[in-house]
């Protein structure tokens, strides 16, 4: 193993010094991304490290990642290389605040003058026949020189995310929104292929650019399979409400403080005595103040599997008020036998006979009244449990979802 840190730049490259030689006839991919999977510790983090662990078998993965949590991840890329035959962390550059006014804030928070000529090494040095990138405000890096076929794969459809969010807070601006809106579309165009985990975000591409090729790929449901508890057969008493989120990401953040200041008072003047459980990694310090001032809210923190948390629970909550893409994490709750209470924001990607398990409400007033009712013992818990186990078990595995996604790389390369 060689390991370069390049203190000027903010640049880590990690690279294995032995090479397999099977490998050496396997296509080379380089993989762009803001964020280290490994550990996976979000839903994001969770998809891309099932997808790639069953790719890197058929593939030369060099992997680059653009991440805000650089001083953090530096620490785990060794780690990386027990995937990828090579890891690249990159540091983002600092920003001012004026720069937040006039750049879209995913755009912003991934720029590096660094960024093409890191790119640019990496495909002089490996060659590769692909380059998959990983939100299209990573597509700032690639060269525009750059003859390499890209396969640009979409969590969520951002510019949508920046209007929901500037028509429920005002922060953003309509000027902003519709720089986004462009750069995401230019991102697209750039791209031989495009990748929309939702078949909501697909059509949403389609309607925008005429003509465009856009496949769907999806998540797949396998990794739990050891720790699944049926909790028809036991009985949790105690009535807890339990919400569990990557809190860097703005959406889930946003719900967390509204879950707090809006539908908790709700039920605890239903349930006096009922608690609130808040699980996940990357919680600011403005959030932890926020719950240590409340009251009946205990703070669990990152957990390893999510029956840690999901055997203390009795109800799964997730109050979103805006966001894009499939919520693992609802899946997660379905799968462990938890009863799930949401806005319609967690219902795109799910199939329909998961989706008629959700409880869905939209105000304060609509989620309380749901989330009471079954803290209180909802007649129909059980039998949506069984549904729910039932369904789960016909969604796709990691491994098929991966091969999906291979099928998307080798069109990209061949054509």
């Amino acid at each position: 193993m060689a390991l370069e840190l390049n203190t000027q730049t903010n640049i880590l490259q990690c690279t294995r010094n032995e090479t397999i030689s099977q490998k050496e006839l396997f296509p080379v991919v380089i993989y762009l991304t803001n964020e280290l999977p490994i550990p996976p510790r979000s839903g994001g983090a969770l998809r891309e490290y099932q997808l790639l662990k069953n790719l890197v078998d058929r593939y030369t993965i060099h992997f680059v990642a653009f991440t805000p949590n650089f001083d953090h991840e530096k620490h785990n890329i060794q780690l990386g290389l027990i995937l990828f035959d090579s890891v690249t962390l990159v540091k983002p550059d600092a920003y001012s605040i004026n720069d937040k006014l006039t750049i879209p804030q995913r755009i912003l928070y991934h720029r590096t003058v660094n960024g093409i000529s890191v790119v640019e090494q990496l495909i002089s040095l490996y060659k590769p026949n692909l380059i998959h990138v990983q939100g299209y405000f990573l597509i700032q890096h690639i060269p525009k020189t750059c003859d390499v076929p890209v396969v640009l794969a979409e969590d969520n459809v951002e510019f949508k995310l920046d209007q929901d969010w500037d028509r429920i807070s005002g922060n953003i601006g309509q000027k902003l929104v519709e720089i986004s809106k462009q750069e995401e579309i230019r991102a697209w165009e750039m791209a031989k292929i495009c990748i929309a985990i939702t078949s909501e975000d697909a059509q949403a591409i389609t309607r925008e650019v005429e003509g465009i090729s856009v496949r769907q790929v999806s998540v797949g449901f396998d990794h739990l399979e050891k720790e699944v508890h049926h909790f028809s057969n036991r009985n949790v008493s105690d009535p807890i409400v339990l919400y569990v989120a990557n809190y860097s990401w703005d959406p889930s953040a946003d719900g967390a403080r509204f879950l707090i200041k809006k539908v908790w008072p709700e039920i605890r003047e239903i349930i006096p005595g009922a608690r609130l459980l808040f699980a996940g990694s990357a919680m600011d310090e403005r959030l932890m103040v926020l719950i240590k001032e409340s009251n009946n809210i205990d703070l669990y923190g990152p957990y390893d599997h999510f029956s840690e948390i999901g055997r203390i629970a009795k109800v799964f909550i997730c109050p979103l008020r805006y966001g894009g893409g499939i919520k693992i994490k609802v899946l997660e709750a379905l799968q462990y036998g938890l009863p799930v209470v949401s806005t319609p924001i967690a219902l795109p990607g799910l199939p329909d006979d998961l989706r008629e398990l959700v409880f869905v409400g939209e105000s304060p007033v609509n989620l309380a009244a749901l989330t009471t009712s079954l803290l209180e013992g909802h007649r129909t818990i059980d039998s949506l449990r069984t549904r729910a186990l039932k369904s789960i078990k016909n969604l796709p595995t990691w491994e098929q979802v991966s091969l999906e996604l291979s099928s998307i790389w080798m069109d990209a390369i061949n054509e």
